[in-house]
């Protein structure tokens, strides 16, 4: 499984990389009200994003595209830096980083955190609040993270 999990994240790295420039552009752009004249000031938000997003289909819609940014820059960080690493990938900890662009503390796993399980074949712990302990991801990381620390469960 190692190498499946360096192929599983290459596309995905891929992804966010456009979701990260489109996310740029958009926060950074002017907002045209009904009258067609430009708002002085513009707040994008993740519910502005057209067409959603399914990388951020968790993520909470009120919160400002900013944080939506640097949630997408963190996971890809790690995932960048991992797969730099030749060292084996935890996909139980890829799931825990992806979950991150949702809401750690939801009921509910994001539709990519489910994809990934059920491509490799092992359960979740059964919520999200299970698997990140309501923690956001920090700026800065260990090395070595991605680890494996403990058999994945099968189902």
């Amino acid at each position: 499984m190692p190498e499946e999990v360096r192929a599983a994240l290459l596309p995905v790295c891929k992804a966010l990389a456009k979701l990260a420039m489109r996310l740029h552009n958009q926060q950074h752009s002017q907002r045209r009200n009904a009258d067609g004249f430009i708002e002085s000031r513009s707040h994008w938000t993740v519910a502005d994003i057209n067409p959603p997003s399914m990388w951020l289909a968790g993520y909470p819609g009120n919160n400002a595209l900013g944080g939506a940014t640097a949630a997408v820059l963190r996971v890809q960080c790690r995932f960048l830096t991992a797969m730099a690493s030749d060292d084996e990938i935890d996909p139980l900890w890829v799931c825990r980083v992806l979950q991150h662009l949702g809401d750690e503390c939801a009921q509910e796993y994001s539709p990519a955190v489910t994809r990934l399980a059920a491509r490799f074949s092992f359960e979740l712990p059964r919520t999200p609040r299970d698997l990140t302990n309501c923690t956001t991801l920090r700026d800065e990381f260990a090395e070595g993270e991605w680890l494996p620390r403990t058999p994945l469960p099968k189902k």
